[in-house]
């Protein structure tokens, strides 16, 4: 990571340039030119505040790829795509696509990919597509309502489709990793970003069973450790995934919506880890943390930066994000954290 921050803790303010509704989620898919100027929308607005973001352009088909690349179908709606289960009898991964027929939407990313290598301004560069871990692309190929109840009682089946699901995703990663070679575009040496939302309803042994032993494959394949992602909830942390992740040597981070005071609290579970916390990706969270006048919240947010600060003192590793209303705010924010957040 590239953190530019004075201090011993990055802070990532992404705000709302107020354009953001006329780019639709499916320009994602459909539309390289519209993604290319939502991109650089971002990036310029990321520039006026200065913060600690990451701006690239964000090539992301969400959880498509793998899925589709196995043959599963993506039904695009206005709100969001919808995964059609494929796996409604267990014969069916005796004819599942091998991943080098690159079925789905594989080359629509090599195309997106290849536009925007065109296309874009020197200055901004392209992240790597987001991985999904084997256990999310197994849950849709499946269908949820059936891969829970096989996690208890079809494990042999569920183990073999598990898998042949690990082993698209590596191809999926290496055939990228080949892409982004080709075309001098920065892969992270050291670590593999993964979504694993699924994790959340399995039990420790079976978050142990299913999930940590694929993604194990993952890391030692390509020797890399994996920052994974989870969501939580406020008040419900889903701690029984954080105790299964932070026993795991291969895992060497954790992204969600942990706020920045949960991790002060736990500091002594995390020290060993690298961890990027959200304190709220969205304005809303931002605007309850601190109030609702922008005059109010930027005083709250120096008084709670001054303490949080405070308690930080000699740690490390902590990355906080938050959605600010506006550019003038997000700069405003961002000046008084500059002032405050000190090497220490």
């Amino acid at each position: 990571m590239n953190w530019q921050s004075k201090g011993a803790v990055s802070l990532e303010l992404i705000a709302n340039c107020g354009k953001e509704d006329l780019f639709p989620y499916k320009i994602g898919y459909f539309d390289p030119e519209k993604a290319l100027e939502l991109a650089i929308m971002k990036a310029e607005t990321a520039y006026k505040v200065g913060s600690d973001s990451e701006i690239d352009i964000e090539v992301n088909f969400n959880n498509s790829l793998v899925f589709s690349l196995l043959g599963g179908k993506v039904v695009f709606h206005e709100t969001g795509p919808i995964y059609k289960p494929l796996i409604n009898d267990w014969n069916m991964l005796k004819i599942l696509p091998s991943p080098q027929e690159k079925k789905g939407l594989i080359n629509d990313m090599v195309y997106y990919i290849d536009y925007m290598k065109k296309h874009k301004p020197d200055y901004l560069s392209i992240g790597f597509p987001k991985i999904q871990s084997p256990l999310n692309t197994a849950a849709i190929l499946r269908g949820p309502e059936h891969f829970y109840m096989d996690c208890l009682i079809d494990k042999d089946n569920l183990h073999k489709l598990m898998q042949i699901v690990t082993e698209a995703t590596i191809w999926f990663v290496s055939y990228f990793s080949k892409i982004y070679n080709e075309y001098s575009l920065p892969i992270c040496k050291d670590i593999l970003s993964i979504s694993d939302d699924c994790c959340t309803n399995l039990s420790p042994d079976l978050i142990k069973e299913f999930d940590v032993e694929y993604l194990k494959q993952l890391s030692e394949t390509f020797n890399k450790k994996i920052n994974i992602h989870y969501c939580v909830l406020q008040n419900k942390w889903n701690e029984h995934c954080r105790d299964q992740f932070l026993s795991t040597s291969h895992i060497a981070g954790i992204t969600n919506q942990y706020p920045p005071e949960y991790f002060l609290e736990n500091y002594r579970l995390f020290e060993r880890k690298i961890f990027l916390i959200s304190g709220g990706e969205l304005s809303q969270d931002y605007q309850q943390l601190f109030g609702g006048d922008p005059i109010e919240r930027i005083k709250n947010f120096e008084s709670w930066a001054k303490e949080f600060l405070k308690n930080f003192v000699g740690k490390s590793g902590l990355k906080i994000v938050f959605t600010i209303p506006s550019i003038e705010e997000a700069q405003e924010v961002n000046s008084i954290w500059e002032s405050l957040n000190k090497w220490t």
